[in-house]
């Protein structure tokens, strides 16, 4: 857990000695809750996106996403793009902890873990 930011940490801590205690004690609810608003504050206020793809975007492909991005966040995005040849196709968008991945990858990993897990598809 180290390897986490401060807030995460204290995030998942929250959560683990609230399981603890079965849900009993609520003193843990409201840091719990605290963290996870400063969070996704914190990815509500960023203003760079980090894009990753198998092949280089277009400026025109950039600005267009960039629109996109700074409606659903509504503020201004700028994107930095990235090479990833791992995600087979499609694109993983990064802003602060606010994630939405579309690639080949992520689909695939998450259909490996359905089928390990005996579920249907």
């Amino acid at each position: 857990m180290s390897n986490l930011h401060h807030d995460a940490r204290g995030f998942v801590k929250g959560i683990v000695d609230y399981l603890k205690t079965g849900g009993k004690r609520n003193a843990a609810l409201p840091k719990v809750q605290s963290l996870l608003i400063k969070v996704s504050d914190r990815a509500t206020k960023e203003t760079r996106a980090t894009v990753r793809t198998v092949v280089p975007l277009t400026q025109e492909e950039k600005e267009q996403l960039e629109k996109i991005l700074a409606r659903h966040m509504d503020h201004p995005i700028t994107i930095s793009g990235e090479i990833d040849a791992t995600l087979i196709a499609g694109l993983r968008i990064e802003i602060a902890d606010f994630i939405i991945d579309t690639s080949y990858k992520a689909q695939l990993e998450e259909l490996a873990s359905v089928l390990m897990k005996g579920s249907t598809v």
